[in-house]
């Protein structure tokens, strides 16, 4: 799940969390403080941080933000192998990252 999907997912989490309270976006705005724009904006996952954890709080929810929580560890040397981009050795010939280094 990429980036865009998973704030799209947070967002729907709110809306659902507001629904399941009836609650309208205007009396949720008013209750926190906030302007119904950003309620809109937090719900199509477009919000701010800030925005999100608020919302999440009232409602006692902190817990989907686990949707923003990769399911593999990120790392750099991990995206190289998985794109088996080339990277060239000091010999100059081209090796793919994971392939063993030969001695000369």
């Amino acid at each position: 799940m990429n980036i865009e999907e998973k704030c799209e997912l947070l967002g729907r989490r709110l809306k659902e969390a507001r629904l399941e309270k009836n609650m309208t976006q205007r009396e949720l705005s008013k209750i926190l403080g906030m302007s119904r724009g950003r309620i809109v904006e937090a719900e199509k996952g477009l919000a701010t941080v800030g925005t999100v954890l608020k919302i999440l709080t009232f409602f006692k929810r902190e817990g989907d933000l686990d949707v923003l929580i990769s399911e593999e560890p990120s790392s750099q040397i991990a995206a190289l192998k998985r794109s088996k981009k080339l990277r060239e050795r000091a010999s100059g010939k081209q090796a793919c990252m994971g392939d063993s280094i030969e001695n000369d």
